[in-house]
């Protein structure tokens, strides 16, 4: 698995006094192994969440993204994902869906599949 880690910065103009009205830092993470990747991303101010936005595939050299289904939860690759995030001290998990964020428990993960 090949982990790829971006650092983001998503704030307001600064006022007078140098302050933002609203300041996001996050990372994002990619994991990948052949032709798909899982995306996730986790909050600087929250070190014990992540949230898995989508996964990627690779289709004649384009990358094609879609939410996360429930067999993507037991894939060999989303099971290293989670594991990865958890040797970094991420505790919860969540993914995006049509309706908004849910939770990802213990019990989704199954076990991991090809």
């Amino acid at each position: 698995m090949r982990v790829s880690i971006d650092r983001h910065v998503d704030a307001s103009d600064t006022d007078a006094d140098g302050m933002h009205d609203w300041h996001y830092e996050y990372d994002v993470y990619r994991f990948s192994q052949g032709w798909r990747s899982f995306v996730a991303r986790a909050y600087t101010e929250e070190p014990e969440k992540a949230a898995f936005l989508s996964r990627e595939v690779k289709v004649f050299g384009f990358y094609r993204h879609r939410l996360l289904g429930s067999a993507d939860l037991t894939s060999s690759l989303f099971v290293a994902a989670v594991a990865h995030l958890r040797a970094l001290g991420v505790t919860s998990f969540d993914r995006l869906t049509n309706t908004g964020y849910v939770s990802i428990e213990d019990t989704d993960l199954g076990g991991a599949t090809e």
